[in-house]
């Protein structure tokens, strides 16, 4: 499977990138509406300005994320069961929580915490400065008239 996936043509990799692109019409595509109906525009750059901020974020962000997740998957090298065992609990997990904010009595009881460290950093005033600068600059783009 891993010599498959390293001589795959780009073509190849092209196919399967739009093929498992499609969930992108339900989740990217309801959050675009609800940033883009309803707004009256006085030109045609305010009226596509909320498309261009958020495919802009969107593009950064998942740059970012796959840099870092990049250079994190080149330091470790698993072996092709590690990988499978992997995707099994991922899976697992996915299908246990779906199961659980559906509602199902018998997942509520899977109650998931995270840890106290994640919560005091979630907590600190850095991590409210953040949210503050975010805030400013979502004032800013979407200036209020009085």
């Amino acid at each position: 499977m891993e010599s498959q996936l390293n001589t795959a043509s780009y073509a190849v990799l092209f196919v399967v990138g739009v093929i498992t692109s499609i969930h992108c019409v339900g989740m990217c595509g309801g959050i675009m509406l609800s940033q883009s109906i309803g707004k009256e525009s006085k030109n045609k750059f305010e009226a596509i300005k909320p498309a261009l901020l958020y495919n802009a974020g969107r593009v950064v962000a998942y740059t970012v994320l796959g840099g870092i997740i990049g250079a994190i998957g080149s330091v470790f090298a698993l072996s092709l069961s590690a990988k499978a065992g992997l995707q099994l609990f991922s899976g697992v997990f996915m299908i246990i929580m779906a199961f659980n904010m559906a509602g199902f009595k018998a997942f509520r009881k899977l109650q998931i915490k995270l840890p106290n460290v994640a919560c005091r950093a979630w907590n600190s005033p850095a991590h409210a400065d953040i949210w503050n600068i975010i805030r400013v600059i979502d004032q800013r783009i979407h200036k209020k008239n009085p």
